[in-house]
């Protein structure tokens, strides 16, 4: 339980990385749709920061390949958050 507390994404076999890449864009595509009354514009901006992302660690920063996993969690937390961002403009 202790570790729960102290690092739960660790203890569910979650890696902080990877929660950010999900968080970051379920956040920026919740702003965006919520500012563009939910337009799927929304949602392509963000996988267009996602891949940019991706491309700046593996060019600038010299990584080893292109994280398509790292692209599949800003794609699910971008459409979250468009969806939620979508429904909320419906109202």
């Amino acid at each position: 339980i202790k570790n729960f507390i102290n690092n739960p994404l660790e203890v569910l076999g979650i890696q902080h990385d990877k929660f950010l890449h999900f968080l970051f864009s379920f956040l920026i595509s919740l702003l965006l749709g919520l500012e563009l009354n939910g337009s799927f514009l929304a949602l392509v901006l963000t996988i267009i920061i996602g891949i940019g992302k991706e491309t700046y660690d593996v060019t600038i920063k010299n990584l080893t390949k292109f994280d398509i996993n790292d692209l599949a969690l800003d794609s699910l937390g971008g459409f979250f958050g468009y969806s939620i961002a979508l429904l909320i403009s419906l109202i």
